[in-house]
């Protein structure tokens, strides 16, 4: 996904569906340059770009029609923290909102005028974005009832674009100044109490910005950037390794499942990442775990207790596909309640993953 192809018009769409082994180009329908692409079941998603451009495919992304914003400003980001509820961000600091899975969107008041990069929300209430001018004047703004209001939670004289909330209170973001002679490094920032307090965690190389993160748990991430930037953390921030692949820029990662991941770049550059050692442990005797109700229509309880602990641990949830749908910290043995939220009807499967993101314990459950 990304700008037209010269002499051909439309920009660039590409699916696989064979894990990366063949693309093919699907007709987006448009001329503008397109930047974000988000699905919110396993048949329905949008893509969003330049000059208010924002297109929906009902269809896995084989067809796209266009969907109007009222909105003519460059769209970089969106996220669904919900099914029906998702956010665009945009230049000038704009943020549009639906309520209604993307039928009807309305325009937020951020009170910034600085591009908004990167967008995304711990819940449909408490979410996060990235702003910058160019490479300069970063700031992260910062909502707690789903737009209404905005505050200021960071600034720092670099561009900021990139983002990871991992939850409500813990967010990593990175960016930096690829200009030449500006005197910026890439960097990474984390807070771990709702943004009141910033700390620095990564400083990286001159003349180059961080452009995009993912998390597929609470500890486990990366950032990826300039210059074959490829950090990965499996300690929430506190450490960090560059993994070595290619020197093309990086410019988004997504991970559908928790065990495989996709990083696009420049160049038409796209890179997929495969875990590996993640085989589930079997539940023994000595391991107690319950899921009740299942079937369930509103919320399920899950409970816990084995010879392992679940310091730092989470839980994963995937769908019937493989794809990720939800990660939740959890602490110790307490019951934990999983809600339908963005969950539509159907089977899934969730695994108990300990501080070293290994899984503890499987097993899957039915929403009605």
């Amino acid at each position: 996904m990304g700008e037209p192809l010269v002499g051909l018009g439309d920009a660039i769409i590409l699916k696989t569906t064979d894990g990366g082994l063949t693309w093919v180009t699907k007709i987006s329908g448009t001329t503008n340059n397109l930047r974000a692409v988000h699905f919110i079941d396993s048949v329905t998603g949008f893509a969003c770009g330049f000059a208010g451009t924002l297109l929906k495919t009902t269809d896995v992304g084989d067809t796209w029609t266009s969907v109007s914003t009222g909105s003519i400003q460059n769209f970089r980001s969106l996220d669904f923290p919900s099914h029906d509820t998702g956010y665009i961000a945009g230049g000038a600091g704009t943020v549009m909102k639906t309520e209604d899975a993307g039928d009807s969107w309305i325009e937020l008041n951020t009170g910034i005028t600085q591009d908004l990069i990167n967008i995304r929300f711990a819940d449909n209430n408490v979410g996060y974005a990235v702003a910058s001018t160019g490479f300069t004047l970063g700031a992260i703004i910062k909502t707690i009832d789903g737009g209404v209001t905005w505050n200021t939670a960071h600034t720092d004289p670099e561009g900021l674009l990139a983002i990871a909330v991992i939850d409500e209170n813990t967010v990593l973001a990175g960016g930096g100044n690829n200009n030449v002679g500006a005197g910026g490094f890439e960097f990474i920032t984390r807070t771990t109490n709702g943004g009141d307090v910033w700390e620095e965690v990564f400083s990286g190389g001159p003349e180059q910005a961080l452009r995009a993160a993912e998390f597929i748990s609470p500890t486990m991430g990366w950032f990826v950037g300039d210059s074959g930037t490829l950090l990965m953390t499996q300690d929430a921030g506190d450490t960090w390794e560059q993994e070595d692949v290619s020197v093309n820029e990086y410019l988004g990662i997504q991970f559908p499942t928790f065990d495989t991941g996709y990083v696009v770049g420049a160049l038409g550059t796209i890179i997929k990442y495969i875990a590996i050692g993640t085989d589930i442990t079997p539940v023994t005797a000595a391991t107690e775990v319950s899921i009740n109700p299942n079937p369930f229509s509103t919320f399920t309880t899950l409970t816990y207790h084995g010879n392992e602990s679940l310091v730092n641990a989470s839980l994963l949830i995937t769908d019937m596909a493989g794809r990720r749908v939800r990660v939740t910290a959890i602490a110790g043995d307490r019951p934990i309640v999983i809600t339908r939220e963005k969950l539509t009807s159907g089977v899934y499967y969730y695994k108990l993953l300990n501080e070293n993101n290994d899984a503890v314990v499987s097993g899957k459950f039915v929403v009605e």
